[in-house]
């Protein structure tokens, strides 16, 4: 696995302490990402986070739970949960969707565990720039209540997009607004910036402190052969530029489905 990428791996294990635990810090402290875009914690050591994600909440609210942070770390031995909420549903329901996202960072908070904040669009939003303007301001907005709320936290991990559909320069300058924008809020979370599976965005990526560009792994459904995937990955550590997985699957949803473990090592 190269360096300077994360995988959430899922891995089962018997939690060999007490399920009654209080708050306290996460495993590595306070993250951040080095001069080679290696994610380290607050002793400059590279870390490896590993957990689950959640499905979005408007589908399965009660995940959204202290009960199932704590099974992530006590029976899945995780060290990170990600928390999607959907853009789209967000702009008609925010209530709802702050009061789920607020639940899984308390637990997170709680039993010592990271959060990842996923903006979960799946490559459904629309370019104009009309749609762009709407979609950045409810990001903001989104991203900002979360940050003024938890202000200074580590256990917070923001994702900006999750798969984003537009040209890479539209996707960009999206993510340079939100830097911008939370930045002046709390200048120190680590932020998952998404990007379409193409060449273009490691050329040209965001620079910026304690970033990673986001990259997704199904080997079951990824139209590119493996080879391209490895080559954005060796691409982009060659170029200290840090890559986070913070999605992937071995197989589909479908039942029956086949799998493809190799692969999943080979990564």
């Amino acid at each position: 696995m190269p360096k300077n990428s994360i995988i959430l791996i899922p891995l089962i294990a018997l939690c060999l302490y007490s399920l009654k635990v209080l708050a306290k810090d996460p495993p590595y402290g306070r993250l951040s990402v080095n001069s080679k875009g290696q994610l380290v914690g607050s002793n400059g050591q590279q870390v490896q986070l590993r957990g689950i994600s959640l499905f979005c909440n408007q589908y399965q609210p009660e995940f959204y739970s202290e009960q199932v942070v704590r099974a992530v770390k006590c029976f899945y031995n995780g060290n990170i949960i990600r928390a999607p909420i959907e853009p789209g549903v967000f702009k008609d329901k925010p209530d709802q969707d702050f009061k789920a996202i607020f639940n899984v960072i308390d637990g997170a908070i709680k039993h010592g565990i990271y959060v990842m904040v996923d903006w979960h669009d799946v490559s459904t939003q629309k370019c104009g720039d009309w749609e762009m303007k709407e979609f950045t301001n409810n990001a903001i907005r989104f991203f900002s209540a979360v940050m003024n709320k938890y202000k200074g936290s580590p256990n917070i991990i923001l994702e900006f997009w999750n798969e984003p559909g537009c040209d890479w320069k539209i996707v960009k300058k999206y993510h340079y607004t939100l830097l911008w924008a939370i930045r002046q809020i709390d200048p120190n979370f680590v932020a998952i910036l998404g990007c379409p599976l193409t060449f273009e965005n490691v050329k040209d990526p965001v620079y910026g402190t304690n970033i990673m560009h986001m990259l997704h792994f199904y080997p079951i459904w990824e139209p590119l052969p493996f080879t391209f995937t490895t080559k954005i990955l060796d691409y982009a550590k060659d170029r200290n530029i840090g890559i986070f997985v913070s999605e992937y699957g071995d197989a589909t949803v479908t039942p029956n489905a086949p799998i493809k473990p190799n692969e999943i090592k080979k990564l």
